[in-house]
């Protein structure tokens, strides 16, 4: 197998990987927030280990390459994932903004790389020629015929020198013209650029890790709300926004004044049907808890309806088969508090499990103005 038609099977094997990887249902947890982060964490290697071997396929170290092979081997592949994306949404999956934005990050350090192993080759294969004799600016000597010196003149091969001819005096000049020398392949010497291979490298690496950080936030904000636990908000943090869900309302953190530290959620809640906040990735186990409790406030002087719904991951989607509790808050704080074990009997034929606790949402319908509600300190007593 040639060294191009190896390269090509490789080249095979990958895509029908990343292909499979990303089009084809795994078995991944629906509602686990860190098995979610850990597969996008796979996107950018994914797809720099793709676009090194396509360069190295199509660019090989023998064949010329410039700065536009590198771009259009990344506009390439960053098309690609933006449409797998796409056809992510259309095969039932969630398609990503993120995940498009990961693979081209990583299709742009692969690039990098490949192009930094090129510059290492060229340099290898420049010290190989330096052993025999065959390519260097000091290369062996030749005693050239008809020079009247004792001493050999150095033979140089690149940038268009070659063994010297003698003048009418029979020495050599350095103004002599210069004739080829057989094994001489290089017609121009190619400038060794070490620095610019460590910048190259450096900026793969940059370019992964800005791919991996909205998931490493993500994994660390996963491992404070295990540590917090049974407090499900406090809101203290800003990275605990990524743990919320917004539909026909926008959420904001707001320094005020707080029933539990300096920050509560804010709910800025639009005239639709439906406008809420959900805590999407909660932790799961709630049985060992007797309450749900938290303190909301609204504002204005009218009285406010907010439904409480509380689903787990047996849910059918029916309105019959959740907890959905609507509570009257007036001005003011005030604390609601919800036995879990009116939420455990809430569904019509069965018991909800609070074990596996995957939804708590807070919202209102039917609104015919802008409302705000605030929420704090929501835990588990």
């Amino acid at each position: 197998m040639t060294r191009t038609r190896g390269w090509v099977v490789v080249l095979g094997v990958l895509g029908v990987g990343v292909l499979a990887a990303l089009l084809v249902p795994w078995p991944v947890p629906p509602y686990d927030r860190v098995a979610h982060s850990l597969c996008d964490l796979a996107h950018a290697p994914v797809f720099a280990v793709l676009a090194f071997a396509v360069r190295r396929v199509c660019w090989p170290p023998d064949r010329p390459a410039g700065a536009a092979s590198g771009a259009a081997v990344w506009i390439g592949l960053s098309l690609a994932g933006g449409a797998i994306e796409l056809a992510q949404g259309q095969l039932g999956r969630q398609a990503s903004w993120q995940d498009a934005l990961s693979n081209s990050l990583g299709a742009a350090a692969g690039v990098l790389l490949a192009e930094s192993a090129r510059r290492s080759g060229g340099r290898a294969r420049r010290r190989a020629a330096d052993k025999t004799g065959t390519g260097t600016a000091h290369g062996p000597s030749e005693t050239i015929p008809g020079c009247k010196s004792a001493e050999p003149v150095p033979v140089l091969c690149g940038g268009g020198v070659g063994r010297r001819a003698p003048d009418k005096t029979g020495t050599d000049t350095a103004d002599s013209p210069a004739e080829p020398i057989p094994g001489c392949k290089s017609a121009e010497p190619v400038p060794v650029l070490s620095g610019g291979r460590a910048g190259l490298r450096l900026a793969a690496v940059l370019a992964v890790g800005l791919a991996w950080w909205p998931s490493m936030l993500v994994l660390y904000d996963a491992w404070r709300q295990s540590r917090e636990f049974p407090r499900l908000g406090s809101f203290e943090s800003a990275l605990e926004l990524s743990r919320w869900s917004a539909q026909e309302c926008r959420i904001e953190r707001r320094r005020g004044e707080g029933t539990h530290g300096d920050w509560v959620l804010r709910l800025d809640l639009a005239p639709a049907r439906y406008t809420g906040a959900s805590l999407a990735w909660p932790p799961h186990d709630w049985s060992s808890y007797l309450d749900l409790v938290f303190d909301a406030r609204v504002e204005g002087d009218a009285e406010l309806v907010l439904t409480v719904k509380i689903q787990d991951a047996e849910h059918d989607g029916e309105v019959h088969d959740r907890f959905q509790r609507r509570v009257w808050l007036g001005a003011g704080w005030q604390e609601v508090r919800i036995a879990l074990s009116q939420v455990a009997s809430a569904p019509r034929d069965r018991r909800l499990d609070l074990r596996r606790v995957t939804l708590l949402q807070f919202f209102t319908g039917r609104l015919r103005e802008r409302r705000a509600v605030s929420l704090d300190n929501v835990r588990l007593e």
